[in-house]
């Protein structure tokens, strides 16, 4: 009797923690589906708090790992600085060639703009690859310098001239007697423009590394212009007005590499602070146009012009730090500073002057690294979410 009591016992808990389990694994593989995501248009499939595979791949769970779409707008005060003291060739006859330095080389802080637009290359693929491309320019800085009566060993002193026969050598000598008015006029544009690929290291938006195709312009011209009274070929005092302008094109296109860093994950505060970084090798299409004129000289009126062009290797490297806050989930404010750093570039007054006697100035120069620095600040639009 107490054997058979026991034994329906044993039956009954037995029954009981069947039904019991089975109810426990109903529960468990009971799916639950959440409400459709306004941004996605997409359902998060959820077991016991477990991500599972998304329809397209992707892994999918209640995290936001990154932004299907961005724009950034930021409006860069960039300082342009060279490495080396700019050299003017004030003038070129022969073998003679007569320089003088430009002291004040350095361009001031100038507005530009930075726009940058990219997006996730798949709609759900683990949300790491994006493709993004913008523009960096609108940078215009000019610098003038006017004198009144300037003394003979003035800036560009030697502008005007006039060949003298020495023991049959011609011999570059000053044609003004008295100078009225002098002028020299100095402007740069800085223009870029690039497409890069970007791989989220994470998938969280702290680390990121692209590599991409980048465009640089930048436009160097330089002009000067004086008056005054010259002893002219027919051995008259005469009144004469001359300029020399060069403009140079620098056309760097190459392949670039770089890192974005933030300190915090996307989806995990409203502060964050980074720094970005890159790095390529550019070929420069340099092309070099001089113009030359002269009312009247020492030997007569004069009108001569040369262009000139080659391809030299290049550097571009660029860096800075930024920060950001989030006003909304959506809309952020951003700021840092950053360098834009260029290697081997040819700027107008480094180039020759023209030849009085052959009207060459010889090939262009691209002996320069100019270095542009500065502040920004702007706003970031971020919309879409990747899970």
């Amino acid at each position: 009797m107490h054997r058979k009591l026991k034994s329906a016992i044993h039956g009954a808990l037995a029954g009981l923690g069947l039904t019991i389990g089975g109810a426990n694994l109903a529960a468990a593989q009971e799916v639950v589906a959440a409400p459709a995501s306004p941004l996605l248009g997409e359902r998060v499939v959820a077991d016991a708090g477990v991500a599972t595979a998304g329809s397209c791949g992707g892994i999918w769970d209640s995290v936001c790992r990154a932004p299907r779409m961005w724009v950034k707008i930021e409006n860069p005060w960039l300082q342009r600085d060279v490495d080396n003291d700019i050299q003017l060739n004030a003038f070129t006859v022969g073998n003679a060639i007569g320089t003088t330095s430009l002291d004040q080389n350095e361009f001031h802080y100038r507005p530009g703009a930075r726009v940058m637009v990219g997006g996730l290359i798949e709609k759900c693929a683990n949300c790491d690859w994006a493709l993004e491309g913008g523009f960096l320019g609108g940078f215009h800085h000019n610098k003038n310098f006017y004198t009144s009566n300037p003394p003979v060993d003035n800036l560009f002193g030697g502008l005007l001239l006039r060949t003298f026969p020495d023991d049959g050598n011609g011999q570059a000598v000053d044609g003004f007697l008295q100078r009225f008015d002098q002028k020299v006029e100095y402007s740069s544009d800085l223009n870029s423009a690039e497409v890069n690929w970007r791989h989220d290291y994470f998938q969280d938006q702290t680390l990121i590394w692209l590599f991409g195709l980048r465009y640089v312009r930048l436009d160097d011209r330089f002009k000067v212009s004086e008056t005054g009274i010259v002893f002219n070929q027919f051995e008259n005092f005469a009144n004469s007005e001359a300029f020399r302008f060069t403009r140079v094109e620098n056309n760097l296109i190459g392949l670039q590499i770089g890192v974005d860093w933030n300190s915090t994950p996307y989806d995990a505060g409203r502060a964050n602070f980074g720094f970005f970084g890159r790095a390529g090798v550019y070929g420069n299409i340099l092309n070099a146009e001089t113009v030359f004129f002269a009312t009247d000289s020492g030997i007569g009126p004069v009108a001569q012009s040369f262009d000139a062009g080659r391809t030299r290797v290049a550097g571009v490297f660029e860096g800075g730090i930024q920060s950001s806050f989030k006003i909304t989930d959506n809309l952020l404010i951003r700021g840092g500073y950053q360098f834009l750093w260029l290697v081997n570039i040819g700027l107008a007054p480094d180039q020759r002057a023209l030849d009085f006697i052959s009207g060459d100035n010889g090939r262009p120069t691209s002996a320069q690294d100019v270095l542009y620095q500065g502040p920004f600040a702007g706003l970031e639009w971020r919309w879409g979410c990747c899970r």
